[in-house]
């Protein structure tokens, strides 16, 4: 027999049982007694908010700290490979002019029936190029951004004028390599003559113009980045670069 069923037994209050169970389970929140109270908890949240943000932004920070001194390693390396291309460029410099005044002396002596008297091939100077790869990496990965604005505009003028260069040498180098035609001069006709002196005109105002920039760059562009030491010996020491320095006629 249940209780129930029995009318001797008390029946068991269901509200009593569950009201039990919900004491024990749930928390009541401390009540708010005064505003002071109520600051001080939003207070304590703030805080600890703050916290948390200024963890995650020094973690960060230190991140893109060793991301821009490697970046910055990787740039000034580039900057003097850069430096050095120049530099060999213009220890040729001699040797272009003198190749540019022999090529004028073949020009007059064709116009004026003359025997030309080559002796070597017309060649052209030696370019080393490093591109601008690295400066592009620099680009993508945002590293630039995390420089001081100074520091930054220093980079970008100064790997603008090294591509600037490098398409100065590169369009002067297909006038030499028109102008190589002279190697076979014997079998030239008269209009070959007409293109070759546009060409000779073409180069002459190219190599002024890269004598100039890359002056420029020597002077100026350096980013406070010793430039090392380089020889004539170094520069000349391929055939191709030697060639070049001797005498055209």
């Amino acid at each position: 027999m249940t209780a129930e069923n029995d009318p001797a037994l008390p029946a068991a209050d269901p509200l009593v049982e569950v009201g039990e169970e919900a004491a024990v389970d749930v928390h009541k929140p401390k009540p708010v007694h005064s505003w002071r109270e109520l600051l001080s908890e939003v207070g304590v949240i703030v805080i600890g908010v703050a916290i948390a943000l200024a963890g995650e932004q020094a973690v960060e920070a230190l991140h893109w700290h060793h991301v821009v001194e490697a970046q910055r390693e990787a740039l000034n390396e580039s900057v003097v490979e850069n430096l050095v291309s120049v530099k060999m460029r213009a220890i040729q410099q001699p040797c272009v002019d003198a190749r540019l005044a022999q090529l004028a002396t073949v020009f007059q002596r064709h116009a004026n029936g003359e025997p030309l008297q080559i002796k070597g091939r017309v060649g052209r100077p030696q370019n080393a190029s490093t591109g601008d790869a690295v400066w592009q990496l620099a680009v993508q990965s945002g590293a630039l951004n995390h420089m001081p604005l100074a520091e930054r505009t220093d980079y970008a003028g100064a790997f603008s004028n090294y591509a600037n260069l490098m398409a100065l040498r590169d369009d002067a180098d297909q006038s030499w390599i028109d102008l190589a035609a002279l190697d076979n001069a014997e079998s030239l006709s008269e209009g070959d003559w007409v293109m070759l002196r546009r060409s000779y005109g073409q180069v002459v105002a190219k190599e002024a113009r890269i004598k100039d920039v890359n002056h420029y760059v020597l002077t100026t562009t350096t980013i406070g980045l010793t430039i090392p030491k380089v020889t004539r010996e170094e520069v000349l020491r391929t055939p191709y670069a030697k060639d070049f320095c001797q005498p055209l006629i």
